[in-house]
């Protein structure tokens, strides 16, 4: 055979090989030096540094033990590299070495109370279904898990953008039932099993905001890269034991694709259940294959239908067509 054909088929086969590899790798911590993160309060304070840690309740204490004039102040959630109310920078279960942490304290309650009532339609990215969002108000819901669900996101005519509810605010109460300790999905189901023409009554935590308890200027820190020294490596934390070090995911497309599906089906946002579901994808060789192990899997719970395998297999397949050397 010709080099060069035998060089081409190589090529070939570790593209594909790519998508049915794990996603990620775990790394030894020992082959890492020590590793820091900056860190700061978003409405602003000095600029400290603390150790990696193995969870969010980790960090939290920490962070009470370096800010202590905020000790008595509970944390809301914290951002990568923003100090802003973004959600898509939320930190919840992974973060790249060398990101700067900004912390966001709890804030002013609010209580929002309206009648539940028009419908609002979304139509799926990769089928032709179309789904009824009334249910959970047009709002996309995450949560950090560490027990607080936040609004990731709310769509443009939905109840949720009429009745001026806000990103990144925590849903705290909903008919006076306390959702804190509760998943983003438990809060949507919720949501959802409010009957339409009923009221909704929402008890709401917005983030501190800079004004009189304003500490000090934030520093400028510019957002890291990856470089040959953290080779785009995460620290990924677990709800127990410690966490690890894995290389970062290689196809951010696949995630995003995947979070874009679960808020059309679920109404909610979350990188973990993402990464599940990219991994039994990219490990998969069939849509049928992938079904299977969606349906045997912790995900069986929402009892997910055809069509949402049939578009995640279409986020894939779309990635593959893009990125395989063609024959």
């Amino acid at each position: 055979m010709d080099v060069r054909k035998r060089s081409r088929s190589r090529s070939r086969n570790r593209q594909r090989n790519r998508y049915y590899a794990p996603l990620i790798e775990e790394i030894e911590k020992d082959s890492v030096p020590a590793t820091m993160f900056s860190i700061q309060l978003a409405h602003g304070s000095d600029m400290k540094t603390i150790p990696a840690f193995d969870s969010l309740p980790d960090l939290y204490k920490t962070i009470k033990e370096i800010f202590p004039a905020e000790a008595t102040v509970d944390i809301l959630y914290c951002t990568i590299n923003s100090p802003k109310v973004d959600m898509d920078h939320l930190l919840s279960s992974s973060l790249g070495l060398g990101d700067v942490i900004y912390v966001h304290l709890v804030g002013e309650t609010t209580t929002k109370k309206f009648i539940k009532t028009e419908k609002y339609r979304n139509p799926l990215f990769y089928s032709n279904l179309t789904v009824l969002d009334y249910s959970n108000l047009g709002l996309t819901i995450t949560d950090n898990g560490a027990g607080r669900a936040f609004i990731k996101r709310i769509r443009d005519g939905s109840i949720g953008e009429r009745e001026e509810l806000s990103v990144g605010q925590q849903i705290y109460r909903i008919n006076g039932e306390d959702m804190q300790g509760s998943r983003h999905y438990d809060v949507a189901r919720v949501l959802r099993n409010i009957e339409e023409g009923q009221e909704v009554s929402l008890e709401l935590i917005s983030p501190l905001q800079s004004g009189f308890s304003f500490i000090a200027p934030r520093t400028n820190v510019k957002a890291p890269t990856k470089t040959v020294e953290n080779g785009g490596m995460t620290l990924r934390l677990k709800t127990t034991g410690a966490s690890v070090l894995q290389t970062a995911p290689p196809d951010a497309t696949l995630l995003k694709g995947i979070n874009v599906i679960f808020e059309n089906y679920l109404g909610v946002n979350d990188d973990q259940l993402a990464l599940l579901v990219a991994e039994m994808a990219m490990a998969s060789q069939s849509f049928t294959e992938l079904g299977d192990k969606v349906k045997n899997s912790e995900l069986a719970v929402f009892q997910l239908p055809d069509e949402f395998i049939f578009d995640i297999w279409g986020v894939l397949s779309d990635i593959r067509r893009t990125e395989v050397v063609p024959q």
